[in-house]
C-alpha cells in the first residue's frame, strides 16, 4: 500500500491546540485500519508550558498503527527546526503528502519539497483561511497565502475543505486549484446518561477560551436570560483553557453581570474527562464569531446531546435534522434560542443529533473519502 507521510505542527497526545491535533491522529488511524501506511512528521508542542513526552506518547492507544515522529520544538510555539531539516528526506520517500495548517514555516517547507519532488498533496487548511484568521497582519498572511496557493496549483494536489463554507470560499476566491470536501469525524461513544428528573439545566461549552468563540456575547445571553426569568430554571458551565488576560477579562464580566451564581468557569477538560463532561450537558451551545467545522459540535451530537450553534459555524443542518438551533451570535439571539431549547424535549433532540453523526461523521466514512481522493492523486 502507499506510503502517505503527514505534517502537522502538533498531534495527539497533545491537547493545547485543540480539534486538529485530534482529529489529525484519528483519520491516520482509520486510514490505517484501511491498509496505509501513514507516517506523521510533527513537534512535541502541547501549548506553551507544556511538551509531548516519548512516556506520553507510548502511553496513548492507537499509536502503534501508525508511525509518528516527535520533532523538538524551538521556543514555546509549535515551530521546529528539526522538523525543517528532516522534512525534505521524509517527502522524498512518501507516495504522497498530506499538509494540515496554514500560519507556519513547515507548510510552506513541506508544499515547496513536495512540488520539487512531483509528490502528489493534499493540504488540510482547517479553517485558517475563513475570515476571522486572516484579519490580523492582512498584508503578511495575504501574501503567505498567495505563496501557498502558487504551490498547490498542480494537477497533482487537492485542497481538503472539512466543511461546504470552507469549499464554498476556497473555489471562490482561488481559481484554479481542486477543492474536495471531507468533515471531520468523531468516535461514537457509549449511550450518555439521561438526566431528566434535574430541576435546573445544565447548559455548557467546552473549547479553547478565545475572542474568536465569542464568550462575551454567551455571558450577556445569560443576563438576558436572567433578567427575564422569574426563577433560574438553568446553569452554564464554560470549559477550557486560553491566555490568562483572556479568562481574568470573563471572570471580570461575570461579576459585573450579576452572573457568578449561575455561570462557572471550570478550567480546561483532558481528553480522558471529555466524555464524562458531556455525559452531564443537556445542552451545548457555541456562540463563535467564526467556525471552520467545530468538531466539538460533533462530539456533543455523538453523546445525544442538542446543540446551539452560531451562524458563524457551518451548522445550519441542526435545524434542518431538528437536533439543535443554528442562529445569530448576538446576546439577543442567543438568548432566545436558548430559551426556546429549554422548552423541548431535549433528550428526543440528542437522539436525532447521534443518528445524524452515525450516518455522516464516523471516522470508517471519513477515512474511505480521503483515501478515494488519494487514489485518484496516485494515479495521476
Amino acid at each position: 500500500m502507499p506510503q502517505i507521510l503527514h505534517i502537522i505542527p502538533s498531534f495527539y497526545p497533545s491537547e493545547y491546540y485543540g480539534g486538529p491535533a485530534e482529529s489529525a491522529y484519528h483519520l491516520c488511524t482509520a486510514l490505517a485500519k484501511q491498509g496505509y501506511k501513514i507516517h506523521v512528521l510533527t513537534t512535541n508542542a502541547d501549548g506553551p508550558e507544556r511538551i509531548v513526552s516519548a512516556s506520553d506518547a507510548s502511553a496513548d492507544r492507537g499509536l502503534d498503527a501508525i508511525s509518528v515522529h516527535y520533532c523538538k520544538r524551538i521556543g514555546r510555539g509549535d515551530f521546529s527546526i528539526e522538523q525543517l531539516i528532516r522534512l525534505p528526506a521524509a517527502i522524498l520517500h512518501a507516495d504522497l503528502v498530506h499538509v494540515h495548517a496554514v500560519f507556519t514555516p513547515v507548510v510552506l517547507v513541506a508544499l515547496f519539497f513536495s512540488r520539487c519532488f512531483g509528490k502528489p498533496v493534499v493540504w488540510t487548511p482547517r479553517g485558517a483561511l475563513m475570515a476571522w484568521g486572516r484579519k490580523k497582519k492582512r498584508i503578511l498572511k495575504q501574501l503567505w497565502i498567495a505563496v501557498v496557493f502558487a504551490l498547490v496549483q498542480a494537477k497533482r494536489s487537492v485542497v481538503h475543505a472539512t466543511s461546504d463554507d470552507e469549499g464554498s470560499m476556497l473555489l471562490q476566491e482561488h481559481k484554479g486549484v481542486q477543492v474536495s470536501v471531507v468533515p471531520n469525524g468523531v468516535d461514537l461513544p457509549s449511550l450518555r446518561m439521561r438526566w431528566d428528573s434535574r430541576s435546573k439545566k445544565r447548559i455548557a461549552f467546552l473549547g479553547r477560551l478565545d475572542p474568536i468563540k465569542g464568550l462575551e456575547n454567551l455571558l450577556e445571553a445569560c443576563h438576558l436570560l436572567l433578567e427575564s426569568s422569574s426563577a433560574k430554571t438553568w446553569q452554564l458551565d464554560i470549559y477550557g483553557g486560553g491566555p490568562e488576560a483572556y479568562q481574568l477579562k470573563l471572570a471580570s464580566q461575570l461579576g459585573q453581570l450579576g452572573l457568578s451564581n449561575a455561570v462557572t468557569l471550570r478550567g480546561p477538560v483532558a481528553r480522558s474527562e471529555k466524555s464524562a463532561v458531556f455525559s452531564e450537558m443537556d445542552l451545548f451551545v457555541l456562540p463563535s464569531v467564526s467556525e471552520n467545522v467545530g468538531l466539538v459540535v460533533v462530539e456533543a451530537l455523538a453523546h445525544g446531546v442538542p446543540v446551539i450553534a452560531s451562524k458563524g459555524s457551518p451548522w445550519k443542518i441542526l435545524e434542518e435534522k431538528r437536533c439543535g438551533w443554528w442562529t445569530d451570535n448576538t446576546p439577543a439571539s442567543l438568548a432566545n434560542a436558548i430559551a426556546a431549547a429549554l422548552n423541548e424535549d431535549l433528550p428526543e433532540w440528542g437522539d436525532r443529533g447521534r443518528t445524524l453523526v452515525e450516518q455522516d461523521f464516523s471516522w470508517d466514512s471519513v477515512a474511505t473519502k480521503l483515501a478515494e481522493i488519494y487514489q485518484r492523486l496516485l494515479a495521476n
